[in-house]
Order: structure tokens, then sequence, then C-alpha cells
């Protein structure tokens, strides 16, 4: 196996992205409750989307 393949260069890939955005959406919070919450500042958008698909 190869260190460069491709299917591992892409996970890698994603999961230092799914770091970057939970560090950079923890930053923009003030408190832990607010980065679970969302801040509560979710648009209508989202909201119908959970409505539709509860899980």
């Amino acid at each position: 196996m190869t260190y460069l393949n491709p299917t591992l260069i892409t996970f890698m890939f994603y999961i230092i992205a799914m770091i970057a955005i939970g560090l950079y959406a923890y930053r923009a919070t003030s408190n832990f409750d607010e980065y679970i919450l969302g801040g509560r500042s979710l648009g209508s958008g989202v909201t119908a989307f959970r409505l539709v698909h509860p899980t």
C-alpha cells in the first residue's frame, strides 16, 4: 500500500476540514451553549429542513 493513496488523501483532507470548521465555529461563539445551539441564529431554511428530516 502506498502512502499517497487517493482515498487516504481525501480522508485526511476531510478530517482536517472538519477540525478547522469546528475550531472556527467554537471561536465565533461566546460560550459552550451558544456553540451547541448554533447561537440560535439558524435561518428558516435550516429550521424547515430540520422539521422535515428529524433524524
